[in-house]
């Protein structure tokens, strides 16, 4: 929709969510880095996503990383 309609405000809208919910699936079926990339998308999107950050914190590469990811929620 944003190919063909940059400007769509309810695509746009809907997109952080769609993101949140691609990274979930994929960590789930155990894929951690492309859910890293969704969930990274998801919060440059929507930086006060609390579930998008819980979630990166769960596929973050170290501990620390995961911790500094908490701070956001």
């Amino acid at each position: 929709v944003l190919g063909l309609s940059p400007q769509n405000q309810y695509a746009t809208a809907a997109l952080p969510d769609a993101l949140v919910r691609a990274g979930v699936a994929a960590a789930r079926a155990g894929e951690r880095g492309q859910a890293r990339v969704w969930l990274a998308e998801a919060t440059d999107l929507a930086p006060k996503h609390e579930t998008a950050w819980l979630w990166r914190a769960g596929v973050a590469d170290t501990p620390e990383e995961g911790i500094e990811y908490l701070q956001f929620v």
